[in-house]
């Protein structure tokens, strides 16, 4: 018989792949660890579905409960529009707010996931990244968990309430630092304590991990884009606050 080489090396076993809700369970036990898989081997259907079905499932809930009728008339009077014109323009908003729970997901992922990836993407590419645009989506998908969260938890805080407005519904949770001013009063500067908020900066922070993995940066370089990237978007929401005031 010929002996057994005890010199070889083992053969190697592939790792399997975690699926969608265990990496979900990581964000919280090993965040660092399970961004940094989620980069290296994304995944995009299952965390789009679950993001998709939770956001349509808050805004569902929501939106019965919000009344704007009040604040638009008294915009509406300050545009000098006649009573008749008020109550066309109200039934018009009444009649989109039950279209809007079902559009509002599908614009949250085309605004707040899809162009954020896309965005950063092409900015990690002109600094010399190779990483793959999967990578980047498959990481913004997971980073949103945490702003997933913030919005399961606001019809838990909006529980038995109703006829508020959505500035009210948005402050709620008070997880931001909008409810120290208002929308009415100062909308600039309402955009922007609305933009400091806990939910939001986990979120950033998982970016960072991810983004750093998926194209060999370093954290603190990633991180530099992250936030200039973030800083820019508050900028822009408070010019479009300014343009509307």
């Amino acid at each position: 018989m010929s002996e057994i080489d005890e010199t070889a090396p083992a053969p190697e076993t592939q790792v399997p792949r975690p699926n969608a809700l265990s990496r979900i369970g990581g964000l919280l036990t090993s965040p660092a660890d399970t961004m940094k898989d989620v980069a290296l081997r994304p995944d995009v259907l299952v965390p789009l579905i679950i993001i998709l079905l939770g956001v349509f499932l808050s805004f569902w809930l929501i939106t019965p409960k919000i009344d704007d009728s009040a604040t638009l008339r008294e915009t509406l009077v300050e545009r000098e529009m006649t009573e008749q014109q008020i109550d066309e323009v109200v039934a018009r908003m009444e009649q989109f707010k039950g279209i809007a729970a079902f559009v509002n997901p599908i614009m949250v992922f085309l605004i707040a996931i899809l162009l954020p990836a896309a965005v950063y993407w092409v900015v990690f590419l002109a600094f010399g990244s190779q990483a793959k645009f999967k990578q980047f989506l498959s990481v913004v998908l997971y980073s949103w968990m945490p702003i997933l969260l913030r919005y399961l938890l606001l019809p838990l805080v909006l529980w038995g309430r109703s006829g508020m407005t959505t500035w009210e519904a948005q402050t709620a949770l008070r997880s931001n630092l909008g409810f120290l001013s208002s929308p009415t009063e100062s909308p600039v500067r309402f955009a922007i304590l609305s933009s400091i908020d806990i939910f939001t900066f986990a979120g950033l922070a998982l970016m960072v991990i991810g983004f750093a993995a998926a194209s060999r940066f370093s954290r603190g370089q990633a991180a530099a884009i992250v936030i200039a990237g973030y800083l820019v978007t508050i900028g822009i929401g408070a010019g479009i606050a300014a343009a509307f005031a």
